[in-house]
């Protein structure tokens, strides 16, 4: 385990340093997702399957597919993957995400910024994340007490749940994809999640290089208002 020296931080950098925790040995990696019900396989796969759904696209798709296509089929084979393990869907509001059997932990899928898989660096979602990524985001700091005393509370639905990301990033110079699960504590002033309580720093994929100059933009997340009809 790697403990993080330097953090782009709003919280003071000695809290910051205090609490954040990189995971990168292989073994430390898959000994802390035993510990969260997961394996390296189970996260690999969904990076595989995001990266394939991505490069299928061409120059002729409108680049909001692009984006969709490889949150879509990360999203999907996640769920693949742990859904016959007794995890759950949530797609509450558009924000989709994959609940552990104990309901302490989701999971949601997401481009990151070229640092992602990086030990010493600060990875950052490519887009603003909306109000449900704010709500998640508070109740990873109410479940893990690290919020400072006056800051504004924001109305969560579950407490006592995590929401953990796999962010991806396509990196087309080095050929290959690198990815982590991280659990998130704070975000920019553009909406951008930018502070990280723990990463897990999974193995690196190689990949071939077609698609690879397509964007990588993201997905903000979409709340929708479902209302019944008169």
């Amino acid at each position: 385990m790697v403990e993080k020296a330097e953090v782009v931080a709003l919280w003071p950098e000695w809290l910051m340093q205090a609490s954040i925790k990189v995971y990168a040995d292989v073994f430390d990696v898959q000994t802390r997702l035993q510990q969260l019900g997961l394996k390296i396989s189970d996260l690999l796969d969904a990076v595989r399957a995001a990266h394939q759904g991505r490069v299928a696209c061409t120059e002729l798709d409108p680049p909001l597919y692009i984006a969709l296509s490889l949150w879509g089929h990360g999203v999907r084979r996640l769920r693949q993957r742990l859904v016959p393990r007794k995890w759950s869907i949530s797609n509450e509001g558009g924000y989709c995400t994959v609940v552990s059997p104990d309901a302490a932990l989701a999971i949601a899928v997401a481009s990151g910024d070229a640092n992602t898989g990086r030990p010493y660096a600060s990875p950052t979602t490519l887009s603003a994340k909306g109000a449900r990524t704010e709500e998640a985001i508070s109740a990873n700091q109410l479940s893990l007490d690290i919020r400072l005393p006056d800051e504004d509370e924001v109305e969560v639905a579950d407490e006592q749940c995590e929401t953990w990301y796999l962010l991806i990033y396509v990196d087309p110079d080095a050929a290959e994809v690198r990815a982590e699960l991280s659990l998130p504590s704070g975000q920019d002033e553009q909406g951008r999640i930018i502070n990280w309580v723990e990463r897990i720093i999974l193995p690196s994929t190689e990949v071939q290089a077609d698609g690879a100059d397509l964007p990588m933009d993201d997905l903000p997340d979409i709340d929708i208002e479902i209302k019944r009809r008169a």
